[in-house]
């Protein structure tokens, strides 16, 4: 499935603006087009040489270089740094848009307002991400992150609901359990979602885990 190198086939990378958290107004966001395995990295600003160094350190240190790349036209990309990065890397780079990224974008988005407000998003993205690579796609028939990693995905919500555990005063495990929850029920396929999800649901949330 994959060439030569071992490296995911090939990316696509825009930068997505969003309210401030935590001094963060930026998303560099990357996803594969095969696999769909997605990363956003934080940023806070829109340099060059920012977009670069994340390139770098959560996409090549963990896959490889890849053999191609596309973005849009912004002037990061079409930076002499950013030019010169892929000539060193020996990337070809194909400046354009893509609908994969945007419809990422969109994902992004409604994943992150339906957990939290505008300006907590930084805290919130690491469990939106996994929820994103665990969930099924029709094309190509699983979850990004059964492509990426060798082994499934393990959420430790579908196992242990810790439903009884957790007290009022410890509002982070609290906030955590349904997080957890939420992922989970996001990796199933659309085709179980009505006569499944809604009693998956309640499993969670009422049964222990020896009933599951």
């Amino acid at each position: 499935m994959l060439r030569e190198k071992t490296c995911p086939l090939c990316l696509e990378e825009k930068l997505h603006i969003l309210p401030e958290s935590q001094g963060m107004t930026y998303l560099f966001t990357i996803i594969d087009r095969f696999m769909r395995w997605s990363e956003a990295v934080p940023l806070l600003g829109a340099h060059a040489s920012s977009c670069a160094t994340a390139l770098l350190h959560h996409w090549v240190a963990r896959f490889g270089v890849p053999e191609d790349i596309t973005s849009d036209k912004g002037k990061q990309f079409t930076s002499s740094l950013w030019i010169q990065l892929n000539n060193l890397l020996g990337m070809a780079y194909h400046p354009q848009t893509n609908g994969l990224v945007k419809r990422l974008h969109r994902q992004l988005r409604a994943s992150l307002k339906a957990r939290t407000t505008n300006s907590k998003w930084f805290a919130e993205l690491p469990m939106v991400l996994v929820g994103i690579r665990s969930s099924w796609r029709v094309d190509p028939g699983c979850s990004p992150a059964a492509f990426t990693v060798p082994y499934s995905t393990y959420l430790a919500s579908f196992f242990n609901p810790l439903t009884s555990t957790i007290g009022p005063d410890l509002p982070f495990l609290k906030h955590l359990q349904q997080t957890l929850i939420d992922t989970t029920l996001s990796m199933f396929p659309q085709a179980w979602h009505q006569p499944i999800l809604s009693t998956r649901a309640e499993t969670l949330t009422s049964k222990s885990p020896a009933s599951l």
